[in-house]
């Protein structure tokens, strides 16, 4: 890990109940890990799956199968005009727009 990485420069606050912090303190000894170490590596892994979840469609088989056979239709005539529209846009802008 980089050394600007590890530099820990910023801080977080935050009150909770006497009951509750005791609770954490007790999930942090059974992982061996301090209080603060605990709450941190708890945080990030929760932040890092909501964000990784934004940026995940699941379906179920039946949804998976059903987008694929639209994928192995032929386009009607809207979507191949819209295409058009995009090619033609594409080459005169070098770009996509909307």
């Amino acid at each position: 890990m980089r050394e600007a990485a590890k530099r820990k420069d910023a801080r977080i606050d935050f009150r909770v109940p006497r009951g509750k912090k005791k609770l954490i303190e007790r999930a942090a000894n059974l992982k061996g890990l301090s209080l603060s170490s605990y709450i941190v590596s708890t945080v990030l892994e929760d932040a890092e799956r909501l964000v990784r979840s934004e940026n995940v469609i699941l379906l179920s088989n039946r949804d998976r199968d059903i987008f694929l056979s639209v994928l192995d239709q032929e386009p009607n005539e809207t979507l191949k005009r819209a295409a058009k529209r995009y090619k033609s846009r594409v080459r005169s802008t070098g770009k996509a727009s909307r």
